[in-house]
């Protein structure tokens, strides 16, 4: 069964890559609900070595990394001009470094990507992309123009990577002296995979959960934090890979807590998104 291979895979990831249980939950949310996906943070925190980690564990996955520049033109990203042969156009995982870098007729060149996850190189393509995924260490705010802010919200889970500050994760930090290799019980197969998010679309949201998500809408209007319709709308796909990770057929309360990341735009909003679900999760 696939999921007690995602259970295995997820547990050797935790052992190896110190305090990044969350960054893993997430990468694995994102892909199964084929939802892209935003990593905060400076360079050196394990976020592109765990997706690396993680390609690794399916057969046949193909894996593109790309650092943005402000002169990176999309044709820089395609297949035919990228070494090994393995571009945005023809990669299962696509993680863009540094992505705010990128000068914005680039940037939004990819919207398609990220919304239908095709491409015009000049003709439109179907790519088999599932996720992009993007790292930086800045964070749009209030004052970024539209165009930007319309970008950032098309990631639709986001996180926050802190260094370490345990000294005795620190240790164990140091004691990692070879790299990480997925164990033969932990390798998923591309048909696996495409299964497994056949499954999760037959998954079921509740009326209770619907009723439970626009009571948490109607209170973050009320503290003045944005969250598009779409987001609402888009965010059903993390709840049902959620319960499908719990071995369920139906959404549960639970799974809310996983759309937290969904639900803020600025890092100022975090803290207020976390104590609205909190409340009311706890009053239902």
């Amino acid at each position: 069964m696939s999921l007690e291979k995602i259970n295995k895979i997820k547990k050797e990831l935790d052992d190896f890559y110190v305090q990044r249980t969350e960054t893993i939950d997430m990468i694995l949310l994102a892909v199964y609900s084929r939802k892209n996906a935003f990593l905060i943070g400076e360079p050196g925190l394990a976020k592109t070595d765990i997706l690396k980690a993680f390609s690794e564990s399916v057969k046949g996955f193909k894996f593109f990394e790309y650092q943005m520049s402000f002169s990176t033109k999309l044709e820089d990203l395609l297949s035919m001009n990228v070494q090994g042969g393995i571009g945005i156009d023809n990669c299962h995982i696509a993680l863009i470094d540094e992505f705010f870098k990128g000068n914005p007729s680039v940037l939004n060149s990819l919207l398609a990507i990220l919304n239908e996850k095709i491409i015009y190189v000049p003709e439109k393509k179907t790519i088999p992309m599932l996720t992009v995924f993007a790292t930086s260490n800045e964070k749009p705010d209030a004052t970024e123009g539209t165009s930007m802010l319309a970008l950032y919200d098309r990631f639709l889970l986001r996180q926050e990577v802190m260094p370490l500050i345990n000294e005795s994760d620190f240790k164990k930090l140091m004691r990692i002296n070879k790299p990480f290799t997925p164990s033969p019980e932990a390798i998923l197969t591309l048909e696996e995979l495409e299964k497994d998010y056949k499954d999760i679309q037959n998954i079921d949201v509740p009326d209770e959960i619907i009723d439970i998500l626009f009571l948490i809408k109607k209170e973050i209007l009320i503290r003045q934090v944005h969250v598009s319709d779409r987001r609402f709308r888009d965010l059903v796909a993390i709840l049902k890979a959620s319960a499908f990770f719990r071995g369920d057929n139906e959404v549960k309360k639970e799974d809310i807590y996983n759309v937290k990341s969904s639900l803020w735009t600025y890092s100022s909003d975090i803290k207020t998104v976390e104590v609205i679900v909190n409340k009311i999760l706890q009053a239902v």
